[in-house]
């Protein structure tokens, strides 16, 4: 693989336009049009775990999200890396993502995500993995109760100040 992906722009900017949908319906409240951007048989697994699998429990997954943040919740998807996948009609998504949240002291999460999108007509979700990360937790993943993710931060071995991120 080059450092840019053979992906022509008409494709890239869809992709990135499935992207900013899947914040803005999730802030919105729009469960209906966020599940709608997988397809219907599109699965979330959150840290290795299966969350919701199909148009119904998608749109239960995105009033989960919804009911588990506050007004001042935000969704943002980032540092988005746009690859070929096995066939001409699949891509390859790698970002990050970041659930940050006024009312709880700004960044509340963060996300690696894995995104695998499959033309079907138009281009469409069919699987998303997120992995949470950089947060030390046994506390349910994320809005997903279902699932724990323990992750140990990692140790300082400098003098330097930490990131206000990180304190």
């Amino acid at each position: 693989m080059n450092c840019v992906s053979m992906i022509d722009h008409e494709t890239r900017v869809e992709i990135h336009e499935i992207l900013a949908r899947f914040c803005h319906y999730i802030v919105d409240g729009d469960a209906t049009l966020w599940a709608g951007l997988f397809t219907p048989t599109g699965t979330l697994t959150c840290d290795g775990q299966t969350c919701a699998q199909g148009t119904a429990q998608l749109t239960a997954a995105a009033e989960r999200i919804r009911l588990g943040g506050t007004s001042m919740s935000r969704h943002v998807i980032t540092s988005v890396m746009i690859d070929a996948g096995p066939s001409r009609r699949e891509i390859l998504v790698r970002a990050s993502g970041l659930v940050i949240d006024m009312n709880l002291e700004g960044l509340s999460e963060f996300y690696d995500y894995r995104f695998h999108v499959r033309k079907l007509g138009s281009w469409r979700i069919d699987s998303l993995e997120a992995h949470r990360i950089g947060k030390d937790t046994d506390t349910p993943f994320g809005i997903f109760g279902n699932s724990t993710q323990n992750v140990a931060r990692p140790q300082r071995t400098d003098d330097r100040p930490a990131s206000h991120l990180v304190q």
